[in-house]
């Protein structure tokens, strides 16, 4: 008769057993438990057969990982931003955003361009990814175009960010800001220079006039003047007043040639520096002031009836003297009245000068035959006096003459002698007053058969047609 209770095993039945269930479930280290394999009827030590977690769309996220995400498990792209879910979540980005840092570009946009799709600004210039993107500027560069100023920068400034020098001046946009002059005008002081060429000629980009001559930069350039010198000829007048004031060149320190610099001719002299001979006498303004010593404005320095240049140039007078010939008549009246030679005080040579004949006997100068030999007012009667010449007051018994004038009388027309103040340069002048009043001197007269008569006049002023002053 059979038992009701369990059956009874032999024990090597029950060791069995117990091994079986101390075994791992896990015996191929695959996913799915051997118990589910064995159920499942696959091979519980190979985990090739293990089956991966269901992933229906593909994008590279489980389907249970799109639903703790909150995506789409049946869209690979949940936020259609071009970058699959699995992605996504891989590299930090939202997937159900289709811009994940807010900057205006896709984050699939982001990662064509290169940018960082967490980062509104990749480059850190102040401009987001996508005002670059639709500036044409660069995302990943703070500088796109290498002048020195960050994008935003430049479009705060009103700037190409896109171009190293936006208003084309030769100077690169960084340059004009770091100087102060403007990067969007190419002549920042209007001086008809770009402010590049300003800076390679060394000039201020910022100062129209640099030397302060009275010219812009621009002029002088054109002009051929130096910018950087007020006065570039060196005639003492500024560049901007021979242009705009006198008419001078400023490039030619004598405009008219005539041996004065311009600016002797207006500061010193008074001259036109245009006219060669302001006056108008045949002399040049130079010659007059260099080497006659006339009056370049004073056609007639001496007042004699001639002008300047007829005296120097035509008739050889002097033209600082009005009696070149010192013979009591001007040199006009000479040449233009009585057509004597006003370097010749005895024209006809008739022993009586020609102002003589003129003014006192009435005779013509002309004519030496009308010339007589009876006593004249001057004190000679008929003949001439010579002058011999010491420089100084010699001794008793050492003196000496050093110079001789044949005719001193006539070359002069002259009745007495001050040797205090001779004329000419035949003979010498005193170099020394006499001092003692008691001091004795002798006059020695030679070869008085040529002057059988004469006058001495002492400490009095004469006049040899003033017969009063001969006392």
């Amino acid at each position: 008769m059979e038992s009701a209770h369990a059956p009874v095993y032999p024990l090597s039945m029950l060791s069995f057993a117990l091994f079986a269930c101390l075994q791992p479930l896990y015996d191929d280290k695959g996913d799915v438990p051997d118990t589910g394999e064995v159920v499942d009827e696959v091979d519980p030590i190979d985990s090739e057969d293990v089956e991966e977690p269901e992933d229906r769309d593909g994008d590279g996220l489980p389907d249970e990982e799109e639903e703790e995400h909150g995506t789409d498990p049946d869209d690979p792209d949940s936020d259609d931003d071009g970058v699959r879910d699995g992605d996504e979540v891989e590299a930090g980005t939202d997937p159900l955003n289709p811009d994940s840092d807010g900057d205006g570009l896709s984050d699939g946009e982001e990662r064509g361009l290169g940018t960082d799709p967490l980062n509104a600004d990749t480059d850190g210039d102040g401009l987001s990814d996508s005002e670059e993107v639709e500036l044409g500027t660069n995302p990943l560069k703070k500088d796109s175009d290498g002048d020195g100023l960050a994008d935003r920068g430049e479009v705060q400034k009103g700037t190409d960010p896109n171009d190293t020098d936006t208003d084309d001046d030769g100077l690169d946009d960084g340059e004009e800001i770091g100087l102060g002059t403007d990067p969007l005008d190419a002549d920042s002081d209007g001086d008809g220079l770009s402010d590049g060429e300003e800076v390679d000629l060394g000039t201020d980009p910022l100062e129209a006039d640099s030397d302060g001559d009275g010219l812009n930069d621009g002029e002088e350039v054109d002009l051929g003047t130096d910018p950087l010198d007020t006065d570039t000829d060196g005639d003492g007048l500024e560049d901007g007043d021979e242009v705009n004031t006198h008419g001078t060149d400023p490039l030619d320190s004598d405009s008219d040639d005539d041996g004065l610099s311009d600016g002797e001719e207006v500061s010193t002299h008074e001259t036109d520096p245009l006219d060669e001979d302001s006056d108008d006498d045949g002399l040049s303004d130079g010659d007059e002031v260099n080497t006659e010593l006339t009056d370049p404005l004073d056609s007639d320095t001496d007042d004699d009836g001639l002008s300047d240049g007829d005296e120097v140039n035509t008739h050889g007078s002097d033209p600082l003297n009005e009696d070149s010939d010192y013979d009591g008549l001007s040199d006009g009246d000479e040449v233009n009245t009585y057509n004597t030679d006003p370097n010749d005080s005895d024209t006809d040579n008739g022993g009586v000068s020609d102002g003589y004949e003129v003014l006192v006997d009435g005779t013509d100068p002309n004519s030496a035959s009308d010339d007589g030999l009876e006593e004249s007012p001057s004190g000679l009667y008929g003949g001439h006096f010579d002058v011999d010449s010491s420089s100084f007051i010699a001794t008793v018994g050492s003196g000496t003459t050093d110079e001789h004038d044949h005719g001193f009388s006539a070359d002069y027309g002259v009745s007495g002698v001050d040797f205090f103040d001779m004329h000419g340069s035949k003979v010498h002048e005193l170099t020394e007053d006499v001092t003692d009043l008691d001091q004795p001197f002798k006059l020695i007269v030679a070869n008085a058969d040529l002057s059988p008569g004469a006058r001495l006049v002492l400490n009095g002023a004469y006049d040899p047609l003033d017969y009063t002053s001969w006392e």
